[in-house]
């Protein structure tokens, strides 16, 4: 384990090392793909470069799978990771290209092999996505195929997003930012018969649009969505935003089994706009924000994907066993109190809830853009898959 530690930190030093001798020995003449300010030269370098560090994170990640109390291993390998893609024409290179896909590989693999008995399984997804499975049903929300990137062979295949979808009973779109929201993804699910959910800014004026469900934005309104497996949703969308101009729909979803999951989004309020604390006080009566821009613990989750978008926030009904997963950096756990309720009902369906946000995902780590690990959820406790 220590020199796995000291071979990552040499990697990470070798960062800094090439990028200083970049800058020093600048290259006479450009030109190079894809990033023209370099030489052809240099772009092989990175490209070399590049592939090192993904085939040893695939080996940390592999050796390291998650769990609970993290080691410093994953959190080398995600570092790693940073160095690759936060580099400007990363989805244009090889190697980043051909992890994603392997990544993405695994993640659709492991779906069309996994059977949920009791509980919930969680897959993050690039860069927004996640997919949650229980016994009766497989609920998407905000998948795109990484075209955003700009590069058609970073991005999914129709073949990929076939699998994907096939996957999935419905899809939830938070709101209209196109690293949320992407049309090829929601017409996939559409013409199989499968919902789509979506605030009414989304897509507007588009043909598609009359094909999307646009619920209430009404908090406490429970609605329904009826699948093609003849089960029922259960859904109240309470009227988030991101900043002004942007509807968000923060959703809480009963699954048939009886499993509550709500998804954030980018829930963001700021400076004098605040009308989303209005409806996150009357779900949960003097919650306080654990982030500066948003109140993610307005739902008092079971388990709760935070404002870095690797996060994971938990109430468990005994104290003693609350926890805070944060897959961005190191997972701890926490002790915290469970906040107030307005009645039992309330309080029994808010304490069983797994929750999601990508509120504020500015970084682009490891867990933020790829799927390599996937986790289980049983009643109030976590095991990792």
């Amino acid at each position: 384990m220590k020199n796995l530690i000291l071979f990552l930190a040499f990697c990470i030093f070798n960062i800094a090392v090439a990028k200083n001798a970049i800058a020093q020995n600048k290259p006479t003449t450009g030109g190079g793909m894809p990033d023209p300010q370099l030489s052809q030269k240099d772009n092989d370098y990175l490209n070399r470069q590049a592939a090192v560090f993904l085939d040893s994170v695939k080996v940390v990640l592999s050796r390291y799978p998650p769990v609970v109390r993290e080691g410093k291993e994953r959190g080398y390998a995600k570092l790693l990771l940073d160095a690759v893609f936060h580099e400007k024409f990363a989805a244009f290179r090889k190697p980043p290209q051909e992890f994603f896909h392997d990544q993405i590989n695994q993640l659709v693999s492991e779906l069309e092999n996994t059977i949920v008995i009791r509980g919930a399984r969680i897959w993050k997804v690039y860069d927004m996505g996640f997919i949650v499975r229980t016994n009766l049903v497989t609920v998407a929300f905000d998948l795109v195929s990484g075209a955003t990137a700009g590069c058609k062979e970073f991005s999914l295949s129709d073949q990929m997003l076939d699998r994907l979808t096939a996957q999935c009973d419905l899809l939830f779109i938070s709101h209209k930012h196109e690293d949320h929201a992407e049309k090829a993804v929601a017409r996939k699910f559409i013409r199989n018969g499968k919902p789509v959910v979506a605030p009414e800014q989304v897509w507007p004026g588009d043909s598609l649009s009359t094909k999307i469900l646009h619920l209430e934005r009404v908090a406490e309104k429970l609605q329904h969505i009826k699948l093609s497996s003849n089960r029922t949703l259960s859904v109240i969308v309470y009227p988030g935003h991101q900043m002004k101009s942007t509807d968000n729909n923060v959703v809480l979803v009963t699954t048939p089994d009886g499993i509550n999951i709500a998804h954030l989004g980018d829930e963001i309020n700021e400076g004098d706009f605040m009308p989303d604390f209005d409806w996150m006080d009357q779900v949960a009566p003097g919650t306080t924000a654990l982030g500066v821009m948003t109140a993610p613990v307005a739902l008092p989750p079971h388990a709760h994907t935070g404002k870095s978008g690797g996060q994971m926030h938990g109430l468990a009904l005994p104290v003693k066993n609350s926890f805070t997963i944060r897959s961005s950096s190191e997972w701890k756990l926490i002790t915290q109190s469970t906040p107030p309720a307005r009645s039992l009902e309330r309080r029994s369906r808010i304490l069983s809830t797994i929750t999601f946000s990508s509120a504020q995902c500015f970084s682009r780590s490891a867990s933020d853009c790829f799927s390599f690990a996937s986790f289980s959820l049983i009643s109030a406790g976590v095991t990792t898959a």
